[in-house]
């Protein structure tokens, strides 16, 4: 049985860490770019025998853009292991972006701001339309209804929000209020790029205000960026990959007259962390590539239950009997805990009487 360790990824800690390991600005050439004689000579030094040529060399190349770093290769086994690490380092980098924009990482969070009823932020678009639900017993309070409606950019998949109702505050006609249900915790699956949630207000009879604002904080957990977990077939039992909060590792690799299968044991946090992971790592990408490249797509994946937060996926592969060649899933570069906190100027607040409901 795979046992899972204690994990949560701290986008403070994370952040931190990454600035540190890319912290250097490379020696450019004349407009701005490294040039082609540059890349070459940092791609050699990264096998030099001096430790300090090596390390200048990986901050060099650690910032170039994943898209021109791809096409790098290196004979040299020292050489060649140093770039499988820096290209992890810059497809993290740039999913961080991704999320939160260049400073994002020293940050600590995404702040959103916005004068009207739309703030944008890192990945983020926050938007709200509000109702104020007049009774129509002047000694009973209104129900100002506020429906917000989160954006997420398309390089981002969203997996849920987490929201206290308690978090969030509603300034309305100068009043100050508090949310309907203060003790509401809310964690909201998401499917697709938006979000949507309501939050109800109670506001004393007499507020007849024509606009409100919203101020909080909610933790969005996203992923960003491309990274392939390789399971070579005839490493059984190997080190496993670990995304997020989950551990993937190649549990059994069975051949027979049909084909092959390859089944992969997940091993995962609880709560809805599972389907989320399934959909982005198994549903985005899963095929065997061969030695000599080429790839084949599975058609069957079976996903099984065993215990707990445990579950196996099998991987169907008709009419091929060669187990000399790797299973590969494109999972996300980064799974990440995202704090944020925004600020919604001016929201609309429509009237509405509680006899015309």
């Amino acid at each position: 049985m795979l046992m899972t360790r204690p994990f949560r990824l701290c986008c403070c800690h994370a952040c931190i860490a990454f600035a540190l390991l890319i912290a250097a600005v490379p020696a450019h050439g004349a407009d701005g770019a490294a040039t082609q004689q540059q890349v070459s000579q940092w791609v050699q030094d990264l096998s030099a025998p001096s430790r300090k040529t090596r390390e200048l060399a990986e901050r060099e190349l650690c910032s170039l853009p994943l898209a021109d770093f791809e096409r790098l290769q290196s004979d040299d086994a020292l050489g060649a292991t140093a770039l499988t690490r820096i290209r992890r380092r810059i497809q993290i980098r740039e999913a961080y972006e991704a999320i939160g924009g260049a400073e994002f990482r020293a940050q600590k969070e995404i702040k959103i701001e916005g004068l009207g009823h739309v703030a944008t932020g890192g990945c983020l678009a926050i938007s709200g339309v509000a109702t104020n639900h007049q009774s129509d017993d002047e000694d009973s309070p209104n129900l100002i209804r506020v429906r917000l409606r989160l954006d997420v950019a398309p390089d981002v998949r969203p997996i849920d929000v987490l929201l206290a109702d308690a978090d969030l505050e509603l300034n309305c006609g100068g009043e100050r209020l508090q949310p309907f249900s203060p003790n509401a915790r809310r964690e909201i699956a998401c499917d697709g790029q938006q979000v949507e949630l309501t939050v109800n207000f109670l506001a004393p009879h007499e507020v007849k205000a024509t606009s409100c604002q919203l101020s909080g904080r909610l933790l969005l957990r996203c992923s960003a960026g491309d990274a392939l977990l390789t399971f070579p077939l005839n490493a059984v039992g190997a080190e496993p990959h670990r995304v997020g909060q989950t551990e993937v590792e190649l549990a059994q690799v069975q051949s027979d007259n049909d084909g092959l299968s390859a089944t992969l044991r997940v091993a995962t946090s609880p709560g809805i962390t599972w389907e989320s992971y399934r959909a982005e790592v198994l549903h985005r990408g899963v095929w065997l590539q061969t030695k000599n490249g080429e790839r084949i797509p599975c058609p069957d994946i079976e996903v099984s239950a065993v215990e707990g937060d445990l579950h196996t996926v099998r991987c169907r592969f008709s009419g091929i009997k060669s187990e000399d060649a790797a299973l590969i899933c494109q999972a996300p570069a980064v799974v990440a805990n995202v704090p944020v906190q925004f600020s919604l100027g001016e929201i609309p607040l429509e009237p509405l009487k509680a006899s015309n409901r």
